[in-house]
């Protein structure tokens, strides 16, 4: 047997990659959005909030589930920001795949400890997710197939280029391919989309400003074809919209003014429509919902004093509306109308924070 010698290997650090000890906010983690392409798929999915189970600190909730528990807290304890919205449940399928879909983020950030002010207090986490500004040069197209799912993702820039764009969507199939493995007489079907835009248009050197929206849909339909006939459903949905307008104030000062909306709204259904007659019969519908809608105007301004200093002071005040409801209905019309009821709350809150290297 010959002698061999190794190669030289030489490990460089990446040029301008920031060290996590060179940062004064403590328990903060980015995840690189080129390694979300890196990481193993389920089914085709590459799911961001899968790659941050990965992390120290961070459990996952089951086998195969988005769901993360951070420090010991459960996963309703973690706030979630698309753009800047709160996202209340960020999930498709029952938790197997997260709301997110990957080719619209540029950016994702856990912080699990130290919570900076502006936050106002967490209990487990907070993760914050921002969507791609489209491609400043030429309009660009990306289509990916997968077992479950396929996915769509347009950008590019309009108006001489002071404007760009990008919309990505997403759908599943499950629905159209359930009816090919459903001979009784139960037929289920299931399905789930989501659908992310955001447009960014640069009116002067100082100003900006931004809309980004994102809309998602679950839904579970069992019907019994038998008589009684019957049918129960299961669905949720959420709605984010972000208006941002970002000014540079002076060399030292930048302004941010935004008006945020965020909507979820789930619902258990179950109607049995039961013939007493010929031509009367009479319908059984049990329905639990439950949603809320928030509204809210936020300002925030940094100020850098020195190389040592970064203030950042703001408010925001939020409106929300709670809709909790149970009902049971025997009604001998199909299209019978209830009284939906709703609970209304204002919350404002005042910031300051003081950067200190």
């Amino acid at each position: 047997m010959g002698n061999s010698t190794l190669h030289e290997v030489i490990v460089t650090a990446p040029i301008g990659e920031k060290r996590v000890s060179d940062s004064p906010q403590m328990s903060q983690l980015t995840v690189p959005v080129e390694q979300l392409a890196k990481v193993p798929a389920l089914l085709g999915e590459r799911d961001a909030l899968k790659v941050l189970q990965l992390l120290p600190g961070v459990q996952k909730a089951t086998e195969g589930n988005a769901g993360l528990y951070v420090r010991g807290g459960s996963p309703d304890q973690n706030l979630i920001l698309l753009d800047g919205a709160t996202l209340y449940n960020p999930n498709h399928l029952l938790g197997f795949f997260s709301a997110f879909n990957s080719d619209a983020l540029r950016r994702v950030e856990l912080t699990k400890g130290g919570f900076p002010a502006r936050f106002g207090g967490r209990v487990s986490s907070v993760i914050e997710l921002d969507t791609k500004g489209g491609n400043a040069d030429s309009l660009r197209t990306q289509l990916s197939l997968g077992l479950l799912s396929s996915r769509i993702t347009l950008d590019g820039p309009l108006a001489d280029g002071k404007l760009r764009f990008m919309v990505a969507a997403r759908r599943t199939y499950l629905d159209l391919l359930s009816p090919l493995f459903s001979n009784g007489p139960v037929a289920a079907q299931s399905y789930f989309y989501d659908l992310n835009a955001r447009f960014n248009y640069q009116f002067g050197f100082k100003d900006r400003l931004t809309l980004s929206t994102f809309v998602s849909h679950d839904q579970f339909i069992n019907n019994r074809q038998s008589a009684p006939p019957l049918q129960a459903g299961l669905g949720w949905q959420n709605g984010v919209a972000a208006l941002r307008w970002d000014r540079i104030i002076s060399q030292h000062a930048l302004a941010h003014w935004s008006l945020l909306y965020s909507q979820y709204a789930l619902t258990v259904s179950s109607d049995e429509w039961v013939n007493t007659g010929p031509t009367t019969g009479q319908l059984y519908a049990l329905r639990y919902q439950s949603g809320i809608r928030d509204l809210t105007l936020r300002y925030d301004r940094e100020q850098f004093i020195g190389v040592a200093h970064e203030v950042r002071l703001g408010g925001q005040t939020t409106y929300h509306r709670f809709t909790p409801d149970a009902l049971v209905v025997a009604a001998t019309d199909r299209n019978a109308i209830t009284e939906r009821h709703y609970i209304d709350a204002l919350e404002s809150g005042l910031w300051a924070e003081d950067t200190w290297k």
